[in-house]
């Protein structure tokens, strides 16, 4: 568990430091960082499946 906890803590500096950068390269990182999180507690096929509601959600309100 030691591990992670470095881990967690490497992986805020980082954010810390992408947002004081380039913010909107900050975002994909914070998007993608917060799917791996999802997909490794929720998991893959969970969240596969979301992101295809989501979508579609998307495209409804489009058309209308």
């Amino acid at each position: 568990s030691e591990m992670c906890i470095r881990d967690r803590i490497a992986c805020a500096v980082s954010v810390i430091y992408l947002i004081m950068t380039d913010t909107v390269f900050t975002m994909k990182i914070v998007v993608l960082m917060y799917l791996g999180f999802l997909i490794s507690t929720v998991g893959y096929d969970k969240v596969i499946q979301m992101l295809k509601q989501i979508q579609s959600v998307k495209e409804e309100t489009k058309n209308e």
